[in-house]
Parts: C-alpha cells; structure tokens; sequence
C-alpha cells in the first residue's frame, strides 16, 4: 500500500489497506493510512467508501493503545483531521471517546499546543459537548490568539449557542486574523 502511495496509485493504496484492515480490524495505522489514501482518492476525484472496522471485542480504551495513538497525535496532530473525515457511523461515538483520551494524554505532555486544543474541540463536539468545545477553543485562541480554524469555529459555536455579540467579536478577529 506504500509503494502504492508513492507512485501515485491512491485507488490501489485503498484496495491494498482494505486487505491489510480485514487482517488487523483494530490497528490505528492501517486505520489512518487508509482514511488518508481515501481522502486522497476523493480528492482526485474517484469516489471511494470507507468503513471503520472493528472486531467486538475491540478494547478501544486499552491504555496501551490510547497511548501510542497519543504519541502519533503528538508527531502528526492532522491525524486528527484524517480520523474525522472517516464518515460518522455506528462505532463513532467509542472511536470518538478514544480520540479524546489521546489528545488530553498529549496536551497533558505538550500543554503550550494550541492545535490540540482545537482538535479536542472538534472531537468534544463530534461528542455533543459544544460547551466543552468552546472551552476548548478559548484555550486553543488564548495560546494562539491568530489561529483561525478556532476563531472561526469559535464564532460559529457562540452564535449556535445564543451569544451573537461574541461570535460577531470572534468572527471579526478571524477576519483581522486571516488578512495577516
């Protein structure tokens, strides 16, 4: 599947990872490396369905895994963006959960990261917690005042939850933000 991505063959990189899933249904990496060969092969334009794959008894909160799918988080916070862009499902909820576990392990690690802040955002309110991800993103723009994705989101969420004067504030500093 690698070499399939190094040539430039995203279609087949999917087949190959799709094998690969059905061998290791719980393996995060065969889990990641597939929804970025994915997301690739949409982006050329080749339609292409995914499915998260888990066996039953899939111990996703197993400290061992949470762990190491912390470290990746550390070395690469897009994955984040990648396990997201999996479309929501059934098992969403759980994988959901997991992934929160993992960013607060490698905010605990690296508190000064304003992107993990914006990405437990993202996950929080993937969970329904808007407030918590408000909170999220306040932290994430109190370490980053220009980071745009939170002060976007950030606005959105206020006008979702009734404080107009804020998201408007919020969207305006998005704004001086990006013009920088």
């Amino acid at each position: 599947a690698l070499c399939c991505g190094i040539r430039q063959a995203a279609r087949e990189a999917v087949n190959h990872l799709i094998r690969a899933q059905a061998l290791r249904p719980n393996d995060p990496r065969i889990g990641l490396l597939l929804t970025q060969a994915a997301r690739t092969t949409r982006h050329l334009g080749q339609p292409v369905r995914i499915r998260a794959a888990m066996t039953d008894g899939a111990n996703l909160l197993d400290g061992r895994a949470v762990e190491e799918l912390a470290g990746m988080i550390e070395r690469e916070p897009d994955l984040v963006d990648a396990l997201l862009a999996i479309p929501e499902s059934s098992p969403d909820k759980q994988v959901a959960a997991v992934l929160s576990s993992a960013i607060a392990q490698a905010m605990s690690r690296n508190p000064q990261r304003a992107e993990f802040h914006l990405h437990q955002a993202q996950v929080v309110e993937r969970l329904g917690r808007a407030d918590q991800a408000i909170i999220e993103h306040e932290r994430a723009v109190a370490l980053n005042p220009t980071l745009t994705r939170s002060l976007v989101e950030l606005g959105r969420l206020y006008q979702m939850t009734n404080r107009p004067d804020a998201a408007i504030s919020t969207l305006n500093q998005a704004a001086a933000a990006g013009a920088k």
